[in-house]
């Protein structure tokens, strides 16, 4: 079952879509995209885990942040404090619609940043999952923009090489704008631009040392996958391995052989998807 469902995240309504099996579920999971995404995930790939965790018994919200998809608000206002907030929001209407249940929180690329923030408060979730996460901090944010934005540059150069590509161009279906926002965005000042210093009651600095305390002390499961294709992988992976040494938890990274951020190709993305839930399912059965 897919219901339509409103939050009321502050002095936003936030839109998303919740999966549910038709009885009790056996947990759920609340998805959380990146910077320019959307409920639907990259190339729907939220979608179709959402309806896989929904077949194997487990309730799913998939849902826009504030200023993205149907939500309400500007992006140019939502900074990554605001996100953390509108995944609160997101997470408590799980906890209270589903008591009893085990909860966790997926994101990709920034939207597991969000995610790891998340942790911040109680109550937290039973665990997180991981895609593709970046380090935290202005100066690797900067630099990393500029490589995932040379590393998007590529991809859609191999599209433009594809008849399938031009096909979908003759007909109208391809989008410019989604195109040049992909492209564009991991360029934006974080600190200025989209918000970050002006909505957030804390500076960057501040938010991520209180993002990565918490989850130094987190105690939950954390399963963390990158592509080895993608260029911000190696940094990314290196930073939390070393932050999971020492963590009370259990920690366990994974890597999709070929894939870049997004796991685009249709058989990375089966992968990442077929290990997400064998993950799931072997910790909440």
């Amino acid at each position: 079952m897919e219901e339509h469902v409103t939050l009321a995240g502050g002095e936003r309504r936030l839109a998303g879509i919740l999966h549910a099996p038709g009885s009790a579920p056996r947990g759920w999971a609340v998805l959380v995209h990146g910077w320019t995404g959307c409920k639907l995930g990259p190339h729907r790939m939220f979608v179709k885990l959402a309806r896989r965790l929904e077949s194997s018994g487990w309730a799913c919200l998939r849902f826009d942040l504030r200023g993205r998809g149907d939500s309400e608000g500007e992006e140019a206002s939502a900074g990554l404090g605001g996100m953390v907030a509108d995944t609160r929001t997101a997470f408590l209407h799980m906890r209270d619609r589903f008591p009893g249940c085990p909860g966790i929180l997926l994101g990709i690329c920034s939207g597991a940043n969000v995610c790891v923030g998340a942790l911040s408060e109680e109550p937290r979730p039973d665990g997180l999952v991981l895609w593709s996460m970046p380090t935290y901090g202005s100066q690797a944010q900067a630099r990393q923009g500029l490589v995932k934005t040379g590393s998007v540059l590529g991809t859609y150069w191999n599209k433009a090489k594809r008849l399938e590509t031009w096909k979908k161009a003759l007909r109208g279906r391809l989008q410019p704008r989604m195109i040049a926002k992909a492209v564009l965005s991991p360029l934006k000042d974080r600190t200025g631009r989209d918000g970050r210093g002006g909505e957030e009651p804390e500076d960057e600095a501040t938010l991520d040392r209180k993002y990565l305390d918490a989850l130094s002390r987190y105690e939950g499961p954390l399963f963390f996958v990158y592509g080895t294709a993608d260029p911000m992988a190696s940094r990314g992976r290196k930073a939390f391995e070393e932050i999971c040494l020492e963590r009370p938890g259990e920690s366990r990274f994974e890597e999709v052989e070929g894939a870049n951020h997004s796991f685009y190709a249709l058989d990375q993305e089966a992968e990442l998807l077929e290990r997400t839930m064998d993950w799931i399912q072997s910790r909440w059965t």
